[in-house]
């Protein structure tokens, strides 16, 4: 999947937890992305909280079943 993604943060870049949009502000600050072209896709709660305090764009994922 790297081959996919400029940027993959882990837990090991020490960003603090979600909610906090630290993280994703960083992404988006450190690659001059555009707001209004992002969506943050998350299948959690706290992803979709993360992405409303970063101002940008989320989608809820419904995952049902295993993969």
């Amino acid at each position: 999947m790297e081959v996919y993604f400029a940027k993959i943060i882990t837990n090991d870049d020490n960003f603090p937890k979600k909610p906090d949009p630290a993280s994703f502000l960083h992404l988006i600050t450190g690659n001059e992305l555009p707001r209004d072209k992002i969506i943050a896709i998350g299948d959690r709660d706290i992803d979709i909280q993360t992405a409303r305090a970063a101002t940008i764009k989320s989608c809820y994922l419904i995952l049902k079943g295993k993969l």
